[in-house]
């Protein structure tokens, strides 16, 4: 249910739900903070396939998309462990969406510096 909802009406669903004193609010959380990490996820991914996929290699494209396909499968890997954590309340809804994005964002800032050179 909480994946339809807007982020407007997600908020006020949350609020009343923790009034109530709903002890699986975290599970509503993490679709709060998905609807924001989405898009930047998206942005970070792009930027880690520009980057790899400009560097030339001499054996063809081949192994740049093997990069780019593993590195896509890891943030999926990633995401889905942090999401669970989040769910479990090991760790906060806000870091669970956070962690990956921060990691895959220097992994994407560092081979865009890589392939300026």
């Amino acid at each position: 249910m909480a994946e339809t909802l807007s982020p407007a009406e997600l908020v006020s669903f949350i609020r009343k739900e923790r009034a109530r004193g709903n002890k699986f609010i975290s599970t509503y959380e993490v679709q709060l903070y998905r609807k924001i990490a989405v898009p930047i996820s998206a942005f970070i991914l792009t930027l880690i396939a520009v980057s790899v996929s400009s560097r030339k290699k001499r054996g063809g494209m081949g192994i740049n998309l093997a990069i780019g396909i593993f590195f896509g499968f890891t943030y999926v890997f990633f995401d889905k462990i942090f999401l669970n954590l989040a769910e479990k309340n090991d760790i906060s809804p806000l870091a669970a969406n956070l962690i990956p994005n921060i990691i895959f964002l220097i992994i994407g800032l560092y081979f865009m510096k890589r392939a300026r050179q």
